[in-house]
């Protein structure tokens, strides 16, 4: 598995933690393609220039939706 694949396999295992109590807005999104992929494109941006973990990135996008 090359690091785009880990990481995107580290998305997906973070964002299935995602639900209505804990992150509604975002679980709103995630239950359509195209905002799972808008999701995961801001994950992806966050790591790669901030320095986040998937985890850590929920929050921080969940609060600016």
């Amino acid at each position: 598995m090359n690091t785009e694949q880990e990481l995107r396999h580290e998305i997906i295992h973070q964002l299935s933690k995602v639900n209505r109590k804990n992150a509604p807005k975002m679980y709103k999104k995630l239950q359509s393609k195209e905002g799972y992929s808008e999701i995961e494109k801001k994950i992806i941006l966050m790591v790669a220039n901030e320095g986040l973990t998937p985890s850590a990135c929920i929050p921080h996008i969940e609060s600016e939706l």
